[in-house]
């Protein structure tokens, strides 16, 4: 009983306590007077049939490698993620995978998750990580190809990026520059006009006309009938603006070239353009527009280009800049269909492209886009990237597209390859507008961290094939070597390891089974934790048990066990124990609460109990008052009677590696202990969580009377990383779902099982 907390219900306890004092003698029990106390104390009124108390589950997970041949990694699973700084991920077991070896176990984790966060670490700890659902209670995930998947594939590119042939060949061009019957062009006329004077014909269809001299002056068509091919081989330098319409075959031989420093040139209605490798065009503004088609095999220099319902042919080794090169003004594709092979720097893309890229596009500013396929091996490198409604980005094999500032995505599909893996590295997501959606096998950078939430719903949005890594981990290595790959992709090297925090269950206990409590579940609170301890075959060899005590809410001296169950003694060599505080632990033992242990087990117990303390007060404190620890606040909300918390280690060694722990919550039944009737541990009453409170240790006193009359009510829970009420604070007025979460039957119950996270923060200890 709790001194400090107890005066309401005095009279009420000492007025039915002989039904409980002699709770061991039949003809003293009064099983409906204490199933009437039981429910007018209980502070959940219709408790739901099925109701175990339970909030975690079991699952079986398989974690598979096909990566580097026989490098060993490391394997975590996170119940958040542990990429993500601004979070506090919790590790929730580990082991190791490689080529033919599959990391295989059995977890504990809380019933409140539906998915899991498996963590692939190399050699050189560096992380990339998956998120996967719990489906039927299965974890399962697979790093690198693997000929078999669970997780089905969509339709990807194949890499291949639509190639063409120019117009006409090197030598066709000479061929033609060297004919008789292709004439130089006239000075200060058009070229129609060229061409019925030199023809002596009203229509210049099919005539050719070439400059092989320098000039300086208007070049423009007027009214074309038919075809005009017209060849640039010298230095044609315009000072105002041009325009060829219908018709027009415009060449840039080799050693040609147009130069235009302040005025624009525009090309119309299905004429065509070619620049040959040797060609070159530096220009303000280029317009194409109607159906024009621009090939380009050389290198091509402009302040702007605007294109519109046309096609823009970049080929191997041509180069297009449009970032900067006079006044600053932005450069732009509007609304075309655009395909490179070469490289291509620009400052900005605007309108609703239709991008193909087969090498490297460097974008300094913002890139807008509708579509976008990169080819194996290429790249697209970005300052802002901003995808339209339902756009489609592909990415094949080795390709990189990266965005070194912000992502703006609205409902797009980004389709990574079903064989080998692309890289997709992003700075920062701005916005995620509608659904978006990443498919198949990309490594997906993220540098800022509260960008991940939007990054995860994408990837589940998709298949979740993909993999998420922090800068630089990913292990995707692509050469420098290829011009095309924008400088490539090497792994960062060493990164240093990060300690994982283990995720811990706190056991909550009431100290008056069998009679009613106040249920503020902190007259005793202890965390555990717990590690495998596996070899490099993934077989478990010992596991080890941290435990904290946190709390002492009672008045009375109560001792602590833990009893394995199902677990057959000769399974088990030995029984260790350490920690900063084992010896205040063990200093309570010598009492009457259990027996003396025997190779780490209580003696005269037919069940492997392991005793842990015999005094919850004497561990925290020396301290001979029976002082409510760690769980009194005032009005002012100051804390009071505030000791360290004590922490000891249980190691339990296996005689025979086991490949799936036989010691999981199930197995642990950690219970309460007091002794008021006789100073014997045979003689002591035992509290235990409520899956378990119908197999009390062969030393505690029999409770099937009582507990046939109890119901589903219980004086014990086990809740992860649980925020335990103050003294005298019902667990229903801090927490607000606590009582819908014990009335929804199971199929419903889903809805509240994270009720531990709805606090109210003023009635809680920590």
């Amino acid at each position: 009983m709790k001194t400090s907390t107890k005066k309401s219900l005095l009279i009420f306890v000492t007025s039915v306590a002989t039904l409980f004092i002699g709770c061991q003698e039949t003809d003293l029990f009064d099983a409906a007077h204490t199933k009437k106390m039981y429910e007018e104390t209980f502070p959940v009124k219709n408790v739901a049939e099925d109701m175990d108390w339970k909030t975690t589950s079991k699952a079986s997970a398989s974690i598979k490698v096909s990566e580097d041949y026989d490098v060993l990694y490391k394997i975590q699973v996170y119940d958040d993620n542990p990429l993500d700084s601004a979070i506090s991920a919790r590790l929730l077991t580990s082991g190791y995978a490689k080529t033919n070896l599959t990391f295989e176990t059995e977890i504990d984790y809380p019933t409140a998750l539906d998915t899991v966060y498996v963590c692939r670490i190399d050699p050189n700890y560096r992380k990339v990580v998956k998120m996967v659902p719990i489906t039927d209670g299965k974890i399962e995930a697979t790093f690198g190809e693997s000929s078999t998947t669970t997780v089905r594939s969509i339709a990807a590119t194949d890499g291949t990026i639509p190639t063409k042939n120019a117009l006409y060949t090197e030598t066709q061009i000479q061929s033609m520059l060297n004919s008789p019957d292709t004439y130089e062009y006239q000075a200060n006329t058009a070229l129609d006009q060229t061409g019925r004077t030199l023809y002596g014909n009203s229509s210049a269809n099919g005539r050719v006309i070439k400059l092989t001299r320098n000039y300086t002056g208007k070049i423009y068509s007027n009214g074309i009938s038919g075809k005009v091919t017209f060849i640039v081989a010298a230095k044609w330098t315009y000072n105002v603006d041009c325009s060829f319409n219908e018709g027009t075959e415009f060449i840039i031989a080799n050693g040609g070239e147009i130069i235009s420093p302040t005025n624009k040139i525009q090309f119309y209605d299905a004429s065509y353009l070619l620049v040959m490798p040797e060609g070159k065009i530096t220009a303000k503004q280029l317009n194409i527009s109607n159906g024009v088609d621009f090939f380009n095999r050389g290198t091509v220099k402009l302040e702007t280009l605007n294109n519109l319902a046309s096609t823009l042919y970049n080929a191997n080794d041509a180069s297009i800049s449009l970032s900067n090169v006079m006044d600053g003004k932005n450069s732009f594709f509007t609304n075309h269909t655009f395909i490179n092979h070469g490289t291509i720097t620009a400052k900005q893309v605007t309108g609703s492209p239709i991008i193909e890229n087969g090498c490297q596009l460097k974008v300094t500013s913002k890139l807008n886009i509708s579509y976008l396929s990169l080819g194996a091996t290429s790249s697209v490198i970005t300052y802002d990237l901003n995808t339209y409604s339902y756009s489609n980005i592909y990415l094949a094999e080795n390709s990189i597209l990266s965005v070194t500032r912000n992502a703006t995505f609205s409902s797009p599909s980004i389709i990574g390859p079903t064989t080998g893996y692309a890289l997709f590295k992003i700075n920062k997501i701005y916005s995620v507008s509608g659904v978006g959606r990443i498919y198949n096998n990309i490594y997906v950078e993220l540098n800022y961290s509260n960008n991940y939430s939007k990054l995860w719903k994408m990837i589940n949005y998709g298949n979740g094939r993909a993999s998420v890594a922090n800068f630089g981990e990913s292990p995707l290595y692509i050469p420098a070597d290829n011009h095309c790959s924008g400088g490539g992709n090497i792994p960062t090297g060493y990164v240093p390891p990060v300690i994982p925090k283990i995720i811990t269950y706190t056991y909550a206990f009431e100290d008056n089974f069998p009679k009613m409590g106040d249920y503020d579940f902190n007259d005793v609170l202890l965390d555990v934790s717990s590690d495998e301890i596996r070899n490099t075959d993934n077989n478990i060899t010992a596991i080890t048990l941290h435990l904290k005590l946190s709390a002492a809410g009672a008045s009375k001296t109560l001792g602590c066990g833990l009893r394995l169950v199902g677990i057959d003694k000769s399974e088990i060599t030995s029984v260790t124990f350490g920690g900063a505080n084992l010896t205040d632990f063990q200093n309570t033992l010598t009492g009457v609460m259990f027996y003396e242990a025997d190779n780490g087990f209580e003696s005269n117990n037919s069940d492997l109990v392991i005793p842990i303390f015999g005094d919850v007060h004497k561990v925290l404190s020396p301290n001979t008052e029976k002082k409510l620890y760690n769980t009194l606040i005032d009005v002012n909300l100051q804390k009071l009677y505030v000791v360290p918390s004590k922490t000891m280690d249980i190691t339990i060694n296996f005689s025979t590696p086991q490949t799936i722990s036989p010691i999981l919550k199930e197995n642990m039944d950690f219970f309460i202990a007091y002794n008021t009737i006789a100073k014997i541990p045979s003689k002591r009453t035992e509290t235990h969580l409520y899956e378990f409170r119908d197999l009390q240790s062969g030393v505690g006193l029999d409770m099937s009377q009582v507990l046939s009359v109890a119901g589903n009510y219980t004086w014990a829970i086990c809740v992860p990383e649980f925020r335990y009420p103050v003294e005298a604070t019902k667990v229903t007025d801090a927490y607000s779902l606590f009582a819908s979460w014990a009335q929804a039957l199971n199929d419903q119950r889903g809805e509240f099982e994270d009720w531990y996270k709805t606090v109210d923060t003023n009635k809680v200890y920590r």
